[in-house]
């Protein structure tokens, strides 16, 4: 995945954070910690939404080779209703539902069977009524 711990430089950035993805209107981006009152998993940045689960950052991804995968990401909230997943061509095969924990917790996919030439789709969408934090998505084999 490119840009999986949000350290690319996005500064005055508000409708894209490539290579993320953004689905909705509303507030999202890349934040330094401590802007927004949020802080980072690692680093100095995070992604973000604001609440409404409408709202979906998600990033397009090349399989290189085939085989077993496990995706993994840091999230945190202070609403339930977000949703971390992945889509492969077009199908939701896992996802779990982001915990109310202002505390970053790693949230993992486990046995994801991808093959070369798959379309997949990382994701994560908005809480019900507040907003979500993510850093650190890895997608290994």
């Amino acid at each position: 995945m490119l840009d999986a711990f949000m350290e690319e430089e996005h500064a005055g950035k508000q409708t894209k954070m490539d290579p993320w993805c953004i689905f909705t209107e509303g507030l999202f981006g890349i934040k330094p910690t401590g802007l927004s009152g949020g802080i980072s998993h690692t680093g100095s940045q995070r992604a973000w939404l604001d609440g409404g689960t409408a709202k979906k950052v998600s990033q397009m991804i090349s399989v290189p080779i085939a085989g077993t995968y496990t995706l993994s990401g840091w999230v945190a909230s202070i609403s339930t209703g977000g949703v971390f997943g992945i889509k492969v061509n077009n199908a939701v095969i896992a996802s779990v539902n982001i915990p109310n924990n202002t505390t970053y917790n790693l949230q993992t996919m486990s046995n994801i069977s991808l093959n070369v030439g798959d379309s997949v789709e990382v994701y994560v969408t908005g809480a019900t009524t507040n907003w979500v934090n993510f850093d650190d998505v890895t997608l290994s084999k």
